[in-house]
């Protein structure tokens, strides 16, 4: 008996650290392509859930309601399916949400890491970030003149993600999070002062790429972590003025920040005055917030989420019958999207699915569990990240690996 435990413990052992590098091939697949995500995470799937106790995992699922809810994000729209006319399109909105389901519950499973490896995990992170950054900057480097006059025209740095920039922007700001998280451990000298250069780094990088999701969520973190310095009267506030400083040397030193700004005020003249401006980010974003607040009003229990996109396009046929195609969008905003699928009532469902995590009990740093799910929040208030590959993977990965390490009720027993 005594022997058998021990083969036991070897073999827990040994797939714990498969599922650790599985995890570490998902992170380093976000940044190479699409394909290379979904099939990294085909591979951790099977790992967590393929063996002999999967009946104990779905009991340790469906009774875990912080994963329960996390799924319903998947099971909103395969309901809305029911009075989905556009099956076709429900299908592609089912495929792309379909992580909602697997990863909550092939984290559900006993498999566990130790302190060690989730240090390891996010320092992992903060590499690839940095390297996916420095990648952009030679790019911006060797044609900036070409780089200013796009600015001018909406567009931006090539970027990881596929040039997703929103979603990049918005795994810096975590990768800048986790900076900051880390250097409240007082590691080492060595390791403060890297940690302390990255995350400046990270910050001034946002504001060359001058992408506004991760600059918000950057500045969000950036103002939280400063109240809690101040609360605390660390030593660290020297560290603050140094930040301080950043947003107004980056509108003389960065000529793409200060052209972003000039188009945004450009783009605001054009929609204030009710003109449709071909090409504009922000007047065609709320072009697209108005036609998903039209639709939820005429369908109080939403038109399914196979006929989104076909009802958003007939109210442009509708309202805006000039509009060029590349400017016809989902409704920018993911309280408007699961309105439109499913109504008040899905509105409701997705608002309490949001906050409930912040109501988890934690074993420590409740504070940074709070912050990174407002900043995740904060991040699709006005965006559909939800509706991507990237943001889904980035806002699964960021909560539930937080959730696995340190919530009371992850804890094996």
């Amino acid at each position: 008996m005594f022997k058998s435990s021990i083969e036991n413990q070897h073999y827990n052992n040994k797939k714990d650290m498969l599922i650790f590098s599985a995890i570490f091939l998902m992170l380093a697949c976000l940044f190479i392509s699409r394909a290379a995500l979904s099939i990294s995470l085909i591979f951790f799937v099977a790992l967590t859930c393929v063996h002999k106790n999967i009946l104990e995992q779905a009991k340790a699922f469906i009774t875990n309601k912080f994963l329960v809810a996390l799924s319903f994000l998947f099971i909103i729209p395969l309901i809305s399916g029911i009075w989905s006319s556009n099956k076709t399109e429900w299908l592609h909105i089912l495929q792309v949400k379909l992580p909602f389901i697997l990863l909550p519950f092939s984290f559900s499973g006993k498999w566990k890491m130790n302190n060690h490896h989730w240090n390891i995990i996010g320092s992992f992170f903060i590499a690839l970030t940095f390297a996916a950054c420095c990648i952009s900057t030679l790019f911006y480097l060797q044609n900036m003149q070409e780089v200013h006059a796009a600015y001018l025209k909406a567009k931006v740095l090539p970027t990881s993600f596929d040039n997703d920039h929103v979603r990049f922007s918005l795994a810096i700001a975590i990768a800048f999070f986790v900076c900051l998280f880390k250097l409240q451990k007082n590691i080492s000298r060595k390791e403060n002062f890297i940690l302390a250069s990255l995350a400046l780094l990270f910050f001034v990088y946002l504001h060359l790429l001058s992408a506004r999701t991760g600059l918000v969520a950057a500045y969000f973190i950036f103002i939280a972590f400063s109240i809690k310095l101040l609360l605390n009267k660390t030593r660290r506030l020297f560290l603050l003025p140094a930040l301080l400083i950043v947003p107004a040397l980056s509108f003389f030193v960065f000529p793409t920040f200060q052209n972003r700004i000039k188009f945004l005020v450009y783009d605001f003249s054009y929609y204030k005055s009710n003109h449709y401006l071909p090409g504009a980010t922000d007047g065609n974003r709320i072009l697209s917030i108005k036609a998903g607040s039209d639709i939820l009003l005429k369908n109080p229990f939403g038109v399914g989420a196979g006929d989104i996109w076909d009802e958003t396009i007939e109210w442009y046929f509708e309202n805006i019958p000039d509009i060029l195609p590349t400017d016809q969008l989902y409704p920018s905003s993911e309280w408007l999207m699961y309105g439109t699928m499913m109504g008040w009532l899905g509105i409701i469902g997705f608002s309490i699915i949001l906050f409930y995590p912040l109501f988890i009990k934690m074993t420590r740093f409740r504070f940074e569990w709070i912050l990174l799910n407002l900043v995740l929040i904060s991040s699709i208030v006005f965006d559909t990240g939800l509706g991507t590959q990237y943001g889904i993977f980035l806002h699964l990965i960021s909560l539930l690996l937080w959730w696995k390490n340190y919530s009371i009720e992850a804890k094996p027993s």
